[in-house]
């Protein structure tokens, strides 16, 4: 099962990198700053194996759309990062075009709305009462350790023995 799950998010993250090719090729151009850039983000990203990153570098010359790649894009983490690099690929040619800012806001809102919000809230409010908690319980050791350690707790112990 372990295994079945690693395939899935290599698989993935596979997919984000054709996803980046595809953000070069939004505009129908692959710009000679944008195949760099490509060749930079394949070849010192250390998720991709060897034979992977040869792959990937053989497809940068090669047209391919955001929508045949989407799909393949199967974290949500992935999808994040992936328009995250829309912007760093789009602004290569040093033009930001209308048909790269539609796709740019077209996949943004579909990462959007796959994204399970009740979940996020979930987390964000489990997350604030572990943080709660924690404060807590430092406040309680600061305050314990105070009463060990403080010269008042020490005089009081000096006149108890007594």
């Amino acid at each position: 099962m372990t295994e079945l799950l690693a395939d899935v998010e290599d698989s993935s993250r596979f997919a984000l990198y054709r996803g980046v090719i595809a953000l070069a090729w939004a505009d129908h151009e692959l710009h000679d700053d944008e195949k760099t850039k490509l060749h930079d983000i394949i070849t010192l990203h250390q998720g991709l194996s060897d034979e992977q990153r040869a792959s990937l570098l053989k497809m940068v010359d090669e047209p391919v759309t955001m929508d045949e790649i989407w799909p393949d894009i199967t974290s949500a983490q992935h999808r994040a990062r992936l328009i995250d690099l829309a912007n760093l690929m789009f602004q290569q040619d040093g033009v930001i075009c209308d048909s790269e800012r539609e796709l740019y806001d077209r996949f943004l809102a579909k990462h959007l709305n796959s994204l399970d919000q009740a979940a996020i809230a979930r987390d964000i409010d489990e997350l604030i009462n572990r943080q709660a908690d924690l404060r807590e319980q430092r406040e309680a050791d600061l305050k314990d350790y105070a009463r060990q350690y403080s010269l008042i707790e020490k005089i009081k112990g000096v006149f108890k023995k007594d």
